[in-house]
Protein backbone atom coordinates (compact mmCIF):
# COMPACT_ATOMS: atom_id res chain seq x y z
CA UNK A 1 0.00 0.00 0.00
CA UNK A 2 1.25 3.04 -1.22
CA UNK A 3 2.56 5.73 1.74
CA UNK A 4 0.97 8.83 3.28
CA UNK A 5 3.60 10.76 1.04
CA UNK A 6 3.00 8.96 -2.36
CA UNK A 7 -0.26 9.48 -1.87
CA UNK A 8 -0.32 13.17 -1.28
CA UNK A 9 1.93 13.81 -4.58
CA UNK A 10 -0.80 10.69 -6.32
CA UNK A 11 -3.59 12.74 -5.49
CA UNK A 12 -2.70 16.27 -7.26
CA UNK A 13 -2.01 19.31 -6.49
CA UNK A 14 -5.39 20.54 -6.67
CA UNK A 15 -6.98 18.40 -3.96
CA UNK A 16 -3.41 18.74 -1.98
CA UNK A 17 -4.71 22.93 -1.95
CA UNK A 18 -8.44 22.12 -1.20
CA UNK A 19 -9.37 24.26 2.31
CA UNK A 20 -12.11 25.25 4.48
CA UNK A 21 -14.04 27.44 2.31
CA UNK A 22 -14.31 25.40 -0.78
CA UNK A 23 -15.51 22.13 1.65
CA UNK A 24 -17.90 25.11 3.42
CA UNK A 25 -19.33 24.96 -0.59
CA UNK A 26 -19.51 21.68 -1.05
CA UNK A 27 -21.37 21.08 2.29
CA UNK A 28 -23.86 23.64 1.67
CA UNK A 29 -25.46 21.29 -1.04
CA UNK A 30 -25.56 18.32 0.74
CA UNK A 31 -26.57 19.31 3.95
CA UNK A 32 -29.08 15.69 4.32
CA UNK A 33 -26.70 13.73 2.52
CA UNK A 34 -24.25 14.90 5.52
CA UNK A 35 -26.73 14.31 8.27
CA UNK A 36 -27.06 10.47 7.08
CA UNK A 37 -23.58 10.30 6.45
CA UNK A 38 -22.54 10.98 10.61
CA UNK A 39 -25.39 8.76 11.09
CA UNK A 40 -23.99 5.97 9.43
CA UNK A 41 -20.25 6.75 10.39
CA UNK A 42 -21.26 7.23 14.00
CA UNK A 43 -18.58 10.33 14.13
CA UNK A 44 -15.70 7.53 13.33
CA UNK A 45 -12.78 8.41 11.17
CA UNK A 46 -12.59 6.24 8.04
CA UNK A 47 -8.59 6.72 8.17
CA UNK A 48 -7.33 6.65 11.59
CA UNK A 49 -11.02 5.13 13.64
CA UNK A 50 -10.96 7.72 15.85
CA UNK A 51 -14.66 8.77 17.32
CA UNK A 52 -14.98 12.19 18.90
CA UNK A 53 -18.50 13.55 18.03
CA UNK A 54 -19.17 17.10 17.34
CA UNK A 55 -15.69 16.88 15.59
CA UNK A 56 -15.63 15.38 12.84
CA UNK A 57 -15.57 16.40 9.40
CA UNK A 58 -16.67 15.13 6.22
CA UNK A 59 -14.47 13.58 3.38
CA UNK A 60 -15.72 13.71 -0.16
CA UNK A 61 -14.52 11.05 -2.27
CA UNK A 62 -15.82 13.04 -5.12
CA UNK A 63 -15.04 16.88 -4.94
CA UNK A 64 -18.26 18.11 -6.50
CA UNK A 65 -21.60 20.01 -5.15
CA UNK A 66 -24.66 17.75 -3.96
CA UNK A 67 -22.78 14.61 -3.39
CA UNK A 68 -24.87 11.69 -2.19
CA UNK A 69 -23.83 9.78 0.97
CA UNK A 70 -21.99 7.07 -0.91
CA UNK A 71 -19.39 9.67 -1.70
CA UNK A 72 -19.08 10.99 1.51
CA UNK A 73 -17.29 9.59 5.03
CA UNK A 74 -16.43 11.39 8.14
CA UNK A 75 -12.89 11.83 8.89
CA UNK A 76 -11.11 13.86 11.73
CA UNK A 77 -9.39 17.33 10.99
CA UNK A 78 -6.06 15.44 11.82
CA UNK A 79 -6.56 12.88 9.18
CA UNK A 80 -8.12 15.59 6.55
CA UNK A 81 -5.34 17.92 6.98
CA UNK A 82 -3.13 15.03 5.15
CA UNK A 83 -5.84 14.80 2.40
CA UNK A 84 -5.41 18.76 1.69
CA UNK A 85 -1.48 18.88 2.93
CA UNK A 86 -0.73 21.92 0.85
CA UNK A 87 -3.81 23.75 2.09
CA UNK A 88 -2.80 22.79 6.06
CA UNK A 89 0.78 23.68 5.68
CA UNK A 90 0.31 27.00 4.41
CA UNK A 91 -2.24 27.39 7.01
CA UNK A 92 0.81 26.28 9.41
CA UNK A 93 -1.53 23.26 10.76
CA UNK A 94 1.48 20.75 10.21
CA UNK A 95 4.83 19.85 11.39
CA UNK A 96 7.04 17.07 10.38
CA UNK A 97 9.07 15.11 12.32
CA UNK A 98 11.52 11.59 11.84
CA UNK A 99 9.62 8.90 13.44
CA UNK A 100 10.17 5.51 11.23
CA UNK A 101 8.47 2.19 11.46
CA UNK A 102 5.14 3.79 12.92
CA UNK A 103 2.02 4.30 10.60
CA UNK A 104 0.84 7.66 10.53
CA UNK A 105 -2.70 6.60 11.46
CA UNK A 106 -1.36 5.37 14.80
CA UNK A 107 0.85 8.89 14.96
CA UNK A 108 -2.88 10.90 14.92
CA UNK A 109 -4.55 8.79 17.19
CA UNK A 110 -1.29 9.17 19.51
CA UNK A 111 -2.04 12.91 18.62
CA UNK A 112 -5.12 12.99 19.21
CA UNK A 113 -4.83 11.16 23.00
CA UNK A 114 -2.38 14.50 23.53
CA UNK A 115 -4.29 17.03 22.07
CA UNK A 116 -6.78 15.71 25.21
CA UNK A 117 -4.07 15.01 27.81
CA UNK A 118 -2.80 18.87 27.40
CA UNK A 119 -5.72 20.20 28.80
CA UNK A 120 -5.63 22.06 32.05
CA UNK A 121 -8.82 19.51 33.12
CA UNK A 122 -6.71 16.57 32.37
CA UNK A 123 -5.02 14.36 35.45
CA UNK A 124 -1.28 15.53 36.43
CA UNK A 125 -0.07 12.45 35.37
CA UNK A 126 -1.68 12.65 31.54
CA UNK A 127 -0.42 15.89 31.21
CA UNK A 128 2.79 15.56 32.57
CA UNK A 129 2.85 12.12 29.60
CA UNK A 130 1.53 14.32 26.84
CA UNK A 131 4.22 16.84 27.69
CA UNK A 132 7.03 14.62 27.37
CA UNK A 133 6.32 13.25 24.33
CA UNK A 134 5.44 16.66 22.96
CA UNK A 135 9.63 17.72 24.06
CA UNK A 136 10.34 13.99 21.91
CA UNK A 137 8.30 15.08 18.89
CA UNK A 138 10.46 18.39 18.95
CA UNK A 139 13.38 16.50 19.31
CA UNK A 140 11.98 14.22 16.23
CA UNK A 141 11.72 17.45 14.62
CA UNK A 142 15.24 18.69 14.86
CA UNK A 143 16.34 15.51 13.82
CA UNK A 144 14.32 15.63 10.28
CA UNK A 145 15.92 18.88 9.62
CA UNK A 146 19.21 17.88 9.94
CA UNK A 147 18.39 14.81 7.69
CA UNK A 148 16.91 16.96 5.39
CA UNK A 149 18.34 20.84 5.78
CA UNK A 150 14.71 21.81 6.77
CA UNK A 151 11.53 20.67 8.85
CA UNK A 152 9.62 23.19 7.21
CA UNK A 153 6.35 21.71 5.65
CA UNK A 154 5.72 24.11 2.95
CA UNK A 155 9.43 23.95 1.64
CA UNK A 156 9.50 20.29 1.54
CA UNK A 157 6.05 20.13 -0.07
CA UNK A 158 7.76 23.03 -2.47
CA UNK A 159 10.83 20.79 -3.13
CA UNK A 160 9.22 17.42 -3.81
CA UNK A 161 6.46 19.31 -6.51
CA UNK A 162 9.34 20.92 -7.98
CA UNK A 163 11.30 16.85 -7.95
CA UNK A 164 8.33 15.43 -9.71
CA UNK A 165 7.64 18.26 -12.43
CA UNK A 166 11.71 18.16 -13.53
CA UNK A 167 12.89 14.93 -12.58
CA UNK A 168 13.11 11.56 -13.67
CA UNK A 169 9.62 9.92 -12.93
CA UNK A 170 11.09 6.61 -11.44
CA UNK A 171 14.12 8.32 -9.91
CA UNK A 172 11.54 10.58 -8.14
CA UNK A 173 9.04 7.99 -6.92
CA UNK A 174 12.04 5.88 -5.56
CA UNK A 175 13.08 8.63 -3.41
CA UNK A 176 9.65 9.50 -2.23
CA UNK A 177 8.95 5.86 -0.72
CA UNK A 178 12.08 6.34 1.08
CA UNK A 179 10.84 9.14 2.40
CA UNK A 180 7.62 7.23 3.78
CA UNK A 181 9.78 5.72 5.78
CA UNK A 182 10.06 7.87 8.35
CA UNK A 183 8.58 11.55 7.65
CA UNK A 184 5.50 11.76 9.90
CA UNK A 185 3.15 14.56 10.56
CA UNK A 186 2.12 15.85 13.50
CA UNK A 187 -1.04 18.57 13.79
CA UNK A 188 0.08 21.92 15.26
CA UNK A 189 -3.46 21.97 17.00
CA UNK A 190 -1.75 19.26 19.47
CA UNK A 191 1.48 21.10 20.41
CA UNK A 192 0.43 24.41 21.76
CA UNK A 193 1.00 28.38 20.49
CA UNK A 194 3.61 29.85 18.55
CA UNK A 195 3.21 32.43 15.96
CA UNK A 196 1.25 30.94 13.07
CA UNK A 197 -1.12 29.26 15.72
CA UNK A 198 -2.29 32.93 16.91
CA UNK A 199 -4.51 32.23 14.00
CA UNK A 200 -7.79 30.60 15.01
CA UNK A 201 -7.14 28.42 11.11
CA UNK A 202 -4.17 26.92 12.67
CA UNK A 203 -6.02 25.15 15.68
CA UNK A 204 -8.92 22.34 16.08
CA UNK A 205 -11.32 25.20 13.64
CA UNK A 206 -13.89 24.96 11.05
CA UNK A 207 -14.95 27.41 8.96
CA UNK A 208 -18.60 29.03 9.65
CA UNK A 209 -20.29 32.10 7.87
CA UNK A 210 -16.66 33.32 6.19
CA UNK A 211 -14.87 32.78 9.58
CA UNK A 212 -12.41 30.28 11.39
CA UNK A 213 -14.18 29.42 14.49
CA UNK A 214 -11.85 27.96 17.01
CA UNK A 215 -13.04 24.47 18.54
CA UNK A 216 -9.51 23.69 20.79
CA UNK A 217 -10.25 24.69 23.86
CA UNK A 218 -14.43 23.57 24.10
CA UNK A 219 -12.99 20.70 23.25
CA UNK A 220 -11.02 19.58 25.65
CA UNK A 221 -13.51 21.23 28.33
CA UNK A 222 -16.06 18.88 26.84
CA UNK A 223 -13.80 16.07 26.85
CA UNK A 224 -13.33 16.25 30.26
CA UNK A 225 -16.56 17.33 31.29
CA UNK A 226 -17.83 13.52 30.34
CA UNK A 227 -18.18 10.64 32.83
CA UNK A 228 -16.07 8.21 30.74
CA UNK A 229 -13.26 10.32 29.58
CA UNK A 230 -10.42 7.75 30.95
CA UNK A 231 -12.23 4.63 28.55
CA UNK A 232 -12.47 6.84 25.80
CA UNK A 233 -8.74 7.48 25.76
CA UNK A 234 -8.73 4.10 25.96
CA UNK A 235 -10.42 3.21 23.27
CA UNK A 236 -8.75 5.63 21.38
CA UNK A 237 -5.98 4.16 21.52
CA UNK A 238 -7.07 0.92 21.37
CA UNK A 239 -4.83 -0.74 23.92
CA UNK A 240 -5.55 -2.89 26.61
CA UNK A 241 -3.40 -1.24 29.33
CA UNK A 242 -4.31 2.22 31.36
CA UNK A 243 -4.11 5.19 29.21
CA UNK A 244 -1.61 6.35 31.27
CA UNK A 245 0.83 3.12 30.15
CA UNK A 246 -0.16 3.76 26.69
CA UNK A 247 0.99 7.38 26.96
CA UNK A 248 4.11 6.10 28.66
CA UNK A 249 4.43 3.81 25.82
CA UNK A 250 4.27 5.63 23.01
CA UNK A 251 6.72 8.13 24.53
CA UNK A 252 8.94 5.43 24.51
CA UNK A 253 8.56 4.71 20.86
CA UNK A 254 9.35 8.36 19.96
CA UNK A 255 12.05 8.40 22.42
CA UNK A 256 14.06 5.18 20.90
Amino acid sequence: MPGTLEQMLKAGYEEASYGSRFHAKLNGTSCAEISKCINRDDWTCHICKVRIPEFMEIDHRVHKPACSVSELQMICPFCHNLKHPIWASLRGRLRIFWLPDIPQKMVNRMAWTVFFSTSRDALPEFHQSAGRIIDRVNRREAILAFLLGSSDPEGFFESLLTARRFGEEYSFWKKVRMLDRFVRFWPKAVTGTDAKLDRPSASLSYWLEGNFIDLASAAKMQFWQEENHLEYLGNLCNFKPTVFEKLHEAEECIDE
